[in-house]
């Protein structure tokens, strides 16, 4: 479904481009700077999905462990 949703605006867009609005210029150094607010999403998914392919944790319990993170970061978040 997220395929057929993906060419659709590729080739709608592609038709008719001036439909689409041009994406504004950043540097590099602001791509980056825009992922701060992120990044703790990142650890977390990393931790959360790297500890079961390693045979650390069972899926339910990197699920819980995931949960418990969230709440973390959730407090961390409010101080």
């Amino acid at each position: 479904m997220a395929l057929l949703f993906i060419v659709t605006i590729f080739i709608w867009t592609w038709l008719k481009p001036e439909m689409v609005t041009p994406a504004p210029k950043s540097t590099l150094r602001e791509k980056l700077a825009s992922l701060a607010g992120v990044i703790e999403t990142f650890i977390l998914f990393a931790r959360r999905h790297g500890r079961p392919l390693h045979g650390i944790f069972t899926p339910t319990e990197a699920a819980a462990v995931g949960a418990f993170g969230t709440i973390l970061i959730a407090l961390a978040a409010e101080t």
